[in-house]
């Protein structure tokens, strides 16, 4: 199993997990069902520039929308938490690469479209 840090975030209370031991894709599902939060949805933020993309997905999916985002930026997951504020898991990656356009997303049939 893998290994986080588990932190609050200051201003809200919010919990953030910060893996320790692999890329943190592992740990998403785990994350999920331990912070459960019904109809939230899903942000990556780029740790590099303090943006994010806000992706529409089932949460059954947002294992393969991090996956696919982690491929095409060369990223790892810095930490995942929930934002008790704008009602989204979030997922902090660098975007090395530069290949995402930040804004609004929507994922289904396995695509993810800018909106």
């Amino acid at each position: 199993m893998a290994e986080y840090e588990e932190k609050l975030f200051p201003s809200t209370g919010d919990v953030i997990w910060i893996p320790k031991d692999d890329n943190g894709i592992s740990l998403i599902n785990e994350f999920i069902v331990k912070n459960y939060y019904k109809n939230y949805s899903l942000s990556l933020y780029d740790s590099i520039t303090s943006k994010t993309m806000e992706i529409s997905a089932d949460i059954s999916d947002f294992v393969d929308v991090v996956t696919f985002v982690m491929n095409v930026e060369h990223s790892i997951i810095n930490f995942m938490g929930v934002n008790s504020i704008s009602s989204s898991y979030v997922i902090g990656l660098d975007f090395t690469r530069g290949r995402f356009e930040f804004g609004i997303y929507e994922y289904r049939n396995k695509q993810l479209k800018r909106v």
